[in-house]
Parts: C-alpha cells; sequence; structure tokens
C-alpha cells in the first residue's frame, strides 16, 4: 500500500515493505547504486533516483524509516494520478518490494555455511525502474572495469535523458526511442560505449517494438524465459543469470561461466562441469540460483558504499 502526502511541488509518499526487508544491504547488494540516475547518500541513509514517467520527470530520495519506505518526491509540478502510479510501480520494481523471501531465509538459517545471508536478511535487489534500463546497464558493464561503466552511463543519462528541469544537473534514464533516435554513431563517439553500441541500439529497436514487455514474461517458464534473454545481443553468461534474478528467478542455475569445485568452490578452470555444479545447488530447490549467486558471484558483485 501507499500513502501520499502533499505540499507545494514536492510531495511524500510511504510504501510498504516485505517482511525482514533490508533497504540498506539491498542498496549496496549490486553494483546499480554506483550508477546514474541513481545517487547514494551515505550520512542520510537514502537512495536518489530521476524518474521519466513520459509526460513529466521527477525525483525520488527514498530512505526506510523502520516500518515503512519514506519517499520524498521533487518534480515541476505536482503529479496527477496517473503519473503518481507510475511513479509507484516504479518505485516499487526499483526496490524489489513484491518479493516475500521469508521461506528463503527461514531455509538458510538452518544452514551453517549460509546462515549469514538469512542473518543479514539478504535477497533483494536495487533494480533499475525498467526492465530496459536494466539490459542497458549490463551491456554497458560487458568486458571493462565497473569505473569505465560508471563512465559510459554518465554520458548516456546526461547526453540522451530528459532533465528533471531546464538548469537541472539531474536526468532521467534515456528510452529506448531516445536512444534510437540518437543512433549507433552518437552512441559510439558521445557516450564512448565502442563495440557495445551495436547491441543498445539493438535492444532498443526491440523494446520500441515492444518486443520485451516484462509483464509477458511473468507467465512464461523460467527455461522460457532464459531463452527469451539468450536472444539478446552481446550479454555475457554473468549478466544474463543476473537478469534471471531480476526476474526473481531464483530457481534458475545455469552453469555457463562456472567451474568445477576445489574444496568445496567453484573455482576458475578449464574444464566446466555442469552437472556436478547442478548437483551443489539442486537441494535449494526454488532458491538454487539465489543461493549459488551469492557463492559464486556475490563477492565480485557487491559493490563498496559511495559517497555523495
Amino acid at each position: 500500500m501507499a500513502a501520499l502526502a502533499v505540499r507545494s511541488k514536492k510531495a511524500r509518499l510511504w510504501l510498504d515493505v516485505p517482511g525482514g526487508y533490508n533497504f540498506l544491504a539491498m542498496c549496496k547488494g549490486y553494483r546499480w547504486v554506483k550508477y546514474p540516475p541513481f545517487r547514494m547518500n551515505i550520512s542520510k541513509e537514502s537512495l536518489a533516483y530521476v524518474h521519466d514517467l513520459g509526460t513529466t520527470v521527477c525525483r525520488s530520495v527514498t530512505s526506510f524509516n523502520g516500518r515503512r519506505l519514506e519517499v520524498e518526491i521533487e518534480s515541476e509540478h505536482l503529479l496527477d494520478p496517473e503519473e503518481r502510479n507510475l511513479l509507484i510501480i516504479q518505485l516499487r520494481r526499483i526496490y524489489s518490494l513484491h518479493w516475500n523471501l521469508k521461506s528463503f531465509h527461514k531455509l538458510l538459517s538452518k544452514e551453517k555455511e549460509f546462515s549469514w545471508i538469512a542473518k543479514q536478511r539478504l535477497g533483494w535487489f536495487l533494480r533499475s525502474a525498467s526492465f530496459f534500463e536494466d539490459i542497458v546497464k549490463m551491456l554497458l558493464s560487458v568486458n571493462c572495469t565497473r569505473e569505465q561503466t560508471q563512465e559510459m552511463t554518465v554520458n548516456l543519462v546526461q547526453e540522451l535523458g530528459k532533465p528533471l528541469s531546464a538548469k537541472s544537473p539531474y536526468h532521467a534514464f534515456p528510452t529506448p526511442e531516445m536512444i534510437l533516435k540518437a543512433g549507433v554513431n552518437v552512441l559510439r563517439q558521445r557516450i564512448k560505449s565502442g563495440y557495445r553500441s551495436q547491441s543498445i541500439a539493438e535492444a532498443a529497436h526491440r523494446f520500441s517494438k515492444g518486443e520485451f514487455q516484462e509483464g509477458e514474461l511473468v507467465n512464461l517458464s523460467t527455461l522460457e524465459v532464459r531463452k527469451r534473454l539468450l536472444t539478446l545481443r552481446g550479454l555475457d553468461s554473468l549478466f544474463l543469470r543476473q537478469l534471471m534474478l531480476f526476474q526473481g528467478r531464483f530457481d534458475d542455475l545455469s552453469t555457463d561461466g562456472m567451474h568445477a569445485p576445489s574444496d568445496g568452490k567453484l573455482l576458475p578452470s578449464l574444464t566446466p562441469r555442469p552437472l556436478l555444479i547442478q548437483a551443489m545447488y539442486r537441494k535449494w530447490g526454488e532458491w538454487q540460483g539465489l543461493v549459488a549467486w551469492f557463492d559464486l558471484d556475490e563477492t565480485k558483485n557487491s559493490p563498496e558504499m559511495v559517497g555523495n
């Protein structure tokens, strides 16, 4: 549920959260916190994001008051009901508010090796306001450092995204149509996205044509969702696994890029052993992909806290 308070051109929302929700751990749990339109304020324990609502742009600043998320909204005009509803949809997606992880934490609390996940109430991911933004950021993360990804994302948002206002330094993430209008040459020359530019332009084209509607994926099996995502050009195995988790497909256990274990852990090897990997996590059932992510990828993907 969401409550709303309005004052001048600013408003405030309160959003209910799932049981056991850990806001700060969720914010720090994936690298998106370092990339615009996100901006973390460590001292205030809040996270800002710039939203493109189609008819207007607004900026949200979200914090946790111990019971609910408290969201301050800044915009050039008061949001109408349609804009407000779209904002709530985006906020719920960003903060993964529809995921109930009680049974996940209960299961892992009984296991010595993974009880730390339950104790810290981990498992929610910081996502973008749209499926398209997640995909583009992952394309910008392939074969480069986080610093390079951050630089390309800053360029993309500042060059192509809508500003909060005429003189505002804050911009929203560009839509597929904006990227298509800019073209591959602009991506290469001004965004500095190199060979990734073609993949980004192709993704923008497919989204603008309605080929990837996130709502349509809900009724597909995990295997069918994976097959759909595999048609996206330019994604490597790590980011494909992450996209599956972002879709709430916690049972997905792709063995691409995972290698044979040594002393109970999977270490780099020239010989992938998919059957052994699957056997290691099969007992976790509907949660096997999420457990594997924490066991194998979490230390590589959790960013350090960043300043203002």
